[in-house]
Formats: C-alpha cells, sequence, structure tokens
C-alpha cells in the first residue's frame, strides 16, 4: 500500500489508475493508506455494520465521502479522533460532474 494524502487525490491520478486496468484477480485495485484522517461529523452508521464516511485529513482541507462496508462497528470506536485508513479510489458520476469517492478497506487507530 502507498502512502497518499488527500491534496494528491485527483482526476489525473484516476486518470493515471485506468491505464493499469482491467483489475481482477491478477492485477489488483491499487490500495492506498492515508493518515491522521478525521470525520468531518457528516458520517452515518448504516444497517449490516456498513457506515457512509466524510473524511478530512486536515482543517481546511478536501473532504472526501466512502463507504465502509463491514466496518461501522471499528469506525464508531474511532470517530472522535483521528485514524488511519486504506482505501481504493472510485470514481461515480451522481451529478453533472464526476466525483471521486473512497471505498474504505481498513480503519485503525494511528500509529
Amino acid at each position: 500500500s502507498e502512502t497518499l494524502s488527500f491534496d494528491q487525490i485527483t482526476h489525473d491520478l484516476l486518470q493515471s489508475l485506468r491505464v493499469l486496468e482491467p483489475f481482477g484477480p491478477h492485477n489488483m485495485t491499487p490500495v492506498f493508506v492515508a493518515e491522521a484522517v478525521g470525520d468531518t461529523g457528516k458520517s452515518k452508521i448504516l444497517q449490516n455494520n456498513h457506515a457512509f464516511l466524510s473524511l478530512r485529513q486536515r482543517e481546511n482541507g478536501p473532504v472526501f465521502t466512502g463507504m465502509a462496508f463491514g466496518l461501522a462497528d471499528r469506525f464508531s470506536r474511532l470517530r472522535t479522533g483521528v485514524f488511519d485508513i486504506a482505501f481504493s479510489l472510485k470514481e461515480t458520476r451522481k451529478s453533472a460532474a464526476p466525483q471521486i469517492e473512497l471505498l474504505i478497506k481498513g480503519i485503525r487507530q494511528c500509529r
């Protein structure tokens, strides 16, 4: 896993990752680590131990949202502090402009 700050997550980065597609069993989707992220206060615990997360790495920094499937229990223990996440990137088109979302793979207390 490569450490990536939220400032480095851009549409240009996503375009660069597309060169590596298609992803599958022999070419895994890249997983990144972001350290010292925090909840913006807009995250929600969902059913079946899933969570919708709204995260920021530093004050006034970019906010990214994403899903944490099966990780709501871990997130709820750490949400009041800062924590590290492992994630992959996904582009969605919920509005006219494409958005970058995080697919959270893991959450741990900051080291």
